[in-house]
């Protein structure tokens, strides 16, 4: 390519489109690669509904299986973030600690799912996702079990529920009492 640029060709047609977002530079879009077909046949959404448990979150799920909503908190300004990591993100923050926090918040998004996609998942259609402000700048998503339609700017109370069996909980969003 002259100037070492790279074509931007369309994924599912393979013409050539005009100057637009390439996945890397001098890697033009198109068919995925060898390796990356193989990456995502053996990671998939569909192979499991388990949450990927590491250091960084495993304070997460071991306050959830006791019923308790844990975020990690920056020590020097004691600010609540989302997601989890090993420093603080805030401007002199360093050190992380997990608190238990308040398990209400305020709908700021909401989606009712009406189709399945998972066949673990099929007697809980129709379902909703919501995504939850818990604290200033900490959203969570949370499931919503069928007929709990929640709409956005209503609030509600946070909780964990084995939704899909013990092995699990998952955190579920329920209007809050008036």
């Amino acid at each position: 390519m002259a100037g070492g640029r790279s074509a931007n060709w369309s994924p599912s047609f393979g013409e050539r489109r005009g100057r637009g977002r390439s996945r890397a530079p001098n890697v033009p879009c198109g068919p995925a690669s060898a390796g990356t077909r193989l990456f995502w046949r053996r990671i998939s959404m569909t192979d499991t509904l388990s949450p990927l448990i590491n250091d960084l979150n495993r304070p997460y799920w071991e306050a959830a299986r006791q019923g308790e909503l844990c975020l990690p908190h920056c020590v020097d300004t004691g600010r609540a973030f989302w997601p989890p990591s090993p420093a603080s993100p805030y401007p002199n923050g360093r050190q992380v600690e997990w608190r238990p926090i308040t398990p209400r918040g305020t709908v700021s998004g909401a989606c009712t799912y009406r189709r399945v996609y998972l066949a673990e998942i099929e007697e809980h259609v129709p379902y909703g996702i919501v995504l939850v402000e818990v604290e200033p700048a900490v959203r969570l998503q949370a499931f919503v079990p069928q007929g709990g339609e929640i709409a956005a700017g209503e609030a509600v109370q946070l909780s964990f529920e084995p939704v899909f069996g013990e092995e699990f909980p998952v955190l579920t969003a329920k209007r809050e009492a008036v």
